[in-house]
């Protein structure tokens, strides 16, 4: 069965578009949705701690339904966003690269404002629809809605030494 392409959420309720696409601000987001949002950040700052890491990866994950022809302003607004200089909201995505992104920043924003977490670099990271579920590469073979490919990822780990990334490969 064909489906048509889908918006990023657009006419969905402000509750049915957060769940589904990640564009609502933290502060927007319905208090139903943040219930367990103190419980997690508990969990991610006791990684934190037990394995001595720094760094929370937040990974957007999309299923492979195109979006609806809409410009993206990504380039033009994320900067902001992530500065809380602009909502989560003003992000207008164009494909699922980009509809990943939107889903990492909003949970980024949300992490970023628990003390639980404070002093934290948290990174959004999107995978799109490339990744499916078990970490298994996408055969693109999976078109049309996937609930369960629609997700969101977070990770920990220990930053890099940014002298010894950046040197080159010893090679024989």
């Amino acid at each position: 069965m064909h489906r048509p392409a889908r918006s990023a959420g657009r006419g969905l309720s402000s509750a049915r578009r957060w769940k589904r696409t990640g564009e609502k601000a933290a502060s927007a987001i319905p208090k139903e949705h943040l219930n367990g949002t103190e419980i997690i950040a508990g969990r991610i700052a006791g990684y934190l701690k037990d394995y001595d890491v720094d760094i929370i990866e937040v990974i957007g994950y999309t299923d492979e339904q195109p979006l609806a022809g809409l410009p993206s302003n990504l380039d033009k607004v994320v900067s902001a966003v992530l500065a809380n200089e602009m909502p989560i909201s003003a992000v207008q995505p164009s494909d699922n690269a980009g509809l990943g992104l939107a889903r990492a920043i909003a949970v980024t924003e949300i992490l970023r404002s628990d003390s639980q977490l404070a002093g934290t670099t948290v990174l959004p990271l999107s995978a799109a629809q490339l990744i499916m579920p078990g970490d298994v590469l996408s055969d693109g073979k999976q078109a049309g809605s996937v609930d369960t490919r629609r997700r969101i990822e977070i990770r920990v780990c220990r930053r890099q030494d940014p002298v010894a990334a950046e040197r080159p490969s010893a090679r024989p």
